[in-house]
C-alpha cells in the first residue's frame, strides 16, 4: 500500500502518530494513472475530508467512473483513514468515460433534427408530434426526439403538457423554437 503525504513512525512500540493531510486532485490523477488493478492508496488521514478538497472530490470522480473503490478505515487515535484501490476498468472503457459516448445522427433521428433546426433557425413553434412526423417523412417522432434529447443534440421544454407545446432547443447552435401561440396550446 503507498502512503504519500507523510509516515507514521513508531514511538518506543507506541501506535503510530499520523498527520492529517489531504492530497490534491493532481497526485490522484498521477497515482491513478499508473496504479495497477488492485493497488491502493491512502488519499486522506483526519478527522473527516476536508469539505473543499480537491483530492476528495477527484476521487468521489474516480469511484463514479467505475476506476477506483473507495474505503475508510478507523485509525487507533480515532482519526480515519481514506483509501481507494485501483479496479480493473472495463475493456472497452479504458481512457474514456462511457458517459460521453457520442451517438451518430442519421436516418430518422437526423431527419427530424432538420425539421427542429429549420424551425428554432426561423424562430417557428415547433410542430407537434404528428405534425412532425409528417414534415421529416418518420413514423415515431416522438421516439426520435426522445433520442435526440438523450444524444445530448436538444433540449426539450413542455410549456403546455395539455396541448403537448414545447419549446426545443439545439444545443449546437443555442437557437431556440419558438414560444407557441395562445391558441395552440
Amino acid at each position: 500500500m503507498t502512503m504519500m503525504g507523510g509516515t507514521a513512525p513508531m514511538i518506543a512500540g507506541a501506535m503510530p502518530a499520523y498527520e492529517s493531510f489531504t492530497l490534491d486532485a493532481s497526485a490522484i490523477r498521477d497515482w491513478c494513472g499508473t496504479a495497477k488493478a488492485g493497488d491502493q492508496l491512502v488519499y486522506s488521514v483526519g478527522w473527516h475530508l476536508p469539505p473543499r478538497s480537491s483530492g476528495a472530490a477527484r476521487a468521489r470522480k474516480l469511484q463514479a467512473l467505475g476506476y477506483v473503490a473507495l474505503a475508510q478505515k478507523r485509525l487507533p487515535n480515532g482519526m480515519i483513514e481514506y483509501r481507494m484501490q485501483r479496479l480493473r476498468p472495463a475493456r472497452a472503457a479504458v481512457g474514456r468515460d462511457p458517459r460521453q459516448t457520442r451517438v451518430r445522427l442519421d436516418g430518422d433521428m437526423a431527419r427530424v433534427m432538420s425539421v427542429i433546426r429549420r424551425c428554432a433557425r426561423t424562430r417557428q413553434p415547433c410542430p407537434q408530434n404528428r405534425v412532425l412526423a409528417r414534415l421529416a417523412g418518420v413514423i415515431n417522432a416522438s421516439y426520435q426526439l426522445q433520442k435526440l434529447v438523450d444524444a445530448g443534440f436538444i433540449e426539450s421544454r413542455i410549456v403546455d403538457a395539455a396541448s403537448g407545446a414545447r419549446i426545443i432547443t439545439v444545443k449546437e447552435t443555442g437557437a431556440s423554437t419558438a414560444v407557441p401561440p395562445v391558441g395552440a396550446r
